[in-house]
């Protein structure tokens, strides 16, 4: 963790500001809609109750593929099931 933390004090602090930013305020659903289109996406999304995330995703990228697994730093705390479903992805890329 200490690790983690420390990665993210190096970014200046406009940087972080215009990252978040970006975040809150930017909508890049028809550039999703575009890719769903073209190729076949994944979205690794937290699993909690009542989260909403994977029927947005359903909803507008009906293409795409939708994991849930825990919650924060999902590759940290479920490597092997986030790295299965990553490869795999990867794997029908080809």
């Amino acid at each position: 963790m200490d690790w983690i933390v420390g990665q993210s004090t190096h970014s200046p602090p406009w940087v972080a500001a215009a990252y978040c930013a970006a975040g809150m305020f930017s909508n890049f659903l028809p550039e999703a809609k575009e890719v769903d289109r073209s190729i076949r996406a994944v979205f690794v999304v937290a699993e909690r109750p009542g989260d909403r995330s994977k029927d947005y995703l359903d909803a507008q990228l009906p293409d795409a593929q939708v994991a849930s697994l825990g919650a924060h730093f999902i590759f940290w705390e479920y490597p092997e099931k986030f790295y299965a479903i990553l490869e795999g992805y990867l794997e029908q890329l080809d």
